[in-house]
C-alpha cells in the first residue's frame, strides 16, 4: 500500500502546483518529456558527480533519485513562465494531464526505489501493460494545446489590426 500512497502523493502534489501556477499543460508536458530523456541519457553518468558533492543515499538509490530530478526539472522551471490557463476546466483537465504523465514517466526510478506489495504489484501491471498508451495520449493533447495556444495569439493580432 505504500507504493500506492506515494503514487497519489506525487501525483496530488503536481496537480495542485500545475493548477496553483494556473500554467497550461502543453508546454509543460513537453518538458516532461525531455526531461524524460535526459534522464534515460544522462542519470547513470551524473549519479557519480552527484555523489562526489557528499549525498549519499542507500535507499532509494541515488541513480533513481537523479533520474526523477532529472525528469521534473525542465517542467518545474518552466511552471514560472507561459502562458496561462484562462478557465477553471483548462486548469483541471490541464492538470490531471500534467500529473498522469509525471507519474508514468517516473514509474520506472519510484518503482525502484521504493518496496512494491501486492497492491503495488497490480497498479505496476497495469501501469507497465498501457504505458505506451497513457504517453501517447498525453503528448498529443499536449501539442494540441500548444497548437492551441499560438493560433489564438495570432487571431488576436488579427483582431486589433482591424
Amino acid at each position: 500500500m505504500t507504493f500506492t500512497i506515494v503514487l497519489a502523493i506525487v501525483f496530488g502534489v503536481l496537480f495542485l502546483l500545475a493548477y496553483m501556477t494556473r500554467r497550461r499543460f502543453g508546454v509543460l508536458t513537453l518538458a516532461l518529456a525531455a526531461g524524460s530523456i535526459l534522464a534515460d541519457l544522462w542519470s547513470s553518468e551524473a549519479t557519480p558527480y552527484v555523489a562526489n558533492f557528499g549525498i549519499v543515499i542507500i535507499r532509494p538509490p541515488l541513480v533513481d533519485v537523479v533520474a526523477v530530478i532529472l525528469t521534473l526539472a525542465p517542467s518545474l522551471i518552466l511552471l514560472f513562465s507561459g502562458p496561462a490557463a484562462s478557465n477553471k476546466f483548462q486548469r483541471i483537465g490541464g492538470s490531471v494531464i500534467f500529473a498522469v504523465l509525471a507519474v508514468v514517466l517516473m514509474f520506472e526510478p519510484l518503482e525502484n526505489a521504493l518496496v512494491v506489495d501486492e497492491f503495488g504489484k497490480q497498479i505496476v501491471s497495469r501501469i507497465n501493460a498501457s504505458y505506451a498508451i497513457i504517453v501517447t495520449v498525453c503528448l498529443v493533447l499536449s501539442i494540441i494545446d500548444v497548437l492551441q495556444t499560438h493560433v489564438r495569439r495570432n487571431e488576436s493580432k488579427k483582431k486589433s489590426k482591424e
